[in-house]
């Protein structure tokens, strides 16, 4: 809860080093002036973030607020004979590479609903391992991938591989028997991914 911000004994529950007695004065003296500077410059909220490990909006203005994500959750959607909106987030280095699908449908109510999936391609060259992107982003990727919602990037080097990016998007298109309405993506990120989808599909 946020309220344990200021409650510095149930700080071991994110920090389990803290139940190390040769730790604990060291650890506890850095975790309290961390919360108390980033208090003092507004930026409780990092703390809270990345010490607490706690969800958190970061701006009061911002776009999707917690209650609601949680309230859009449905136990279950069909994926197959669907038509989809796909927008792809290129990246390189560090940062992951994401398809995004919203697909368009009516729920019991015949009101007009939503329902959007999202699967990230995961590069760790940059930061030298999976094992220390995992550590970096504070993500545990490899349990992700397992259960589907991500892919580690198989390229040698760790950067995103754009030829399982293509196959992968085949794949689950395919699979689903999906109608793709539209692919979005930016221009700047022209990709080989792009250029191949341009070269063999519709």
């Amino acid at each position: 809860n946020l309220d344990e911000t200021y409650k510095p004994d149930m700080w071991v529950k994110s920090n389990p080093l803290l139940d190390l007695p040769s730790q604990r004065e060291v650890l506890l003296n850095g975790l309290t002036d961390k919360r108390d500077s980033d208090a003092l410059s507004g930026t409780l909220n990092d703390f809270q973030n990345k010490n607490l490990n706690l969800w958190l909006e970061q701006s009061a203005d911002s776009f999707l607020k917690l209650p609601d994500v949680e309230k859009s959750i449905v136990p279950s959607f069909s994926f197959d004979d669907r038509q989809v909106y796909i927008g792809f987030d290129y990246s390189m280095f560090s940062d992951n590479t994401a398809l995004a699908f919203v697909f368009p449908y009516r729920d019991n109510n015949d009101k007009p609903r939503w329902f959007i999936y999202q699967h990230s391609f995961i590069p760790w060259q940059k930061a030298g391992s999976i094992e220390a992107k995992e550590k970096q982003d504070g993500i545990n990727y490899r349990d992700l991938a397992k259960k589907g919602f991500c892919t580690i990037s198989s390229h040698p080097q760790g950067l995103i591989n754009d030829e399982q990016v293509y196959q992968w998007l085949l794949n689950f298109v395919e699979r689903h028997r999906l109608e793709v309405v539209f692919f979005g993506y930016d221009a700047w990120g022209l990709t080989p991914t792009i250029k191949q989808l341009n070269l063999n599909s519709g």
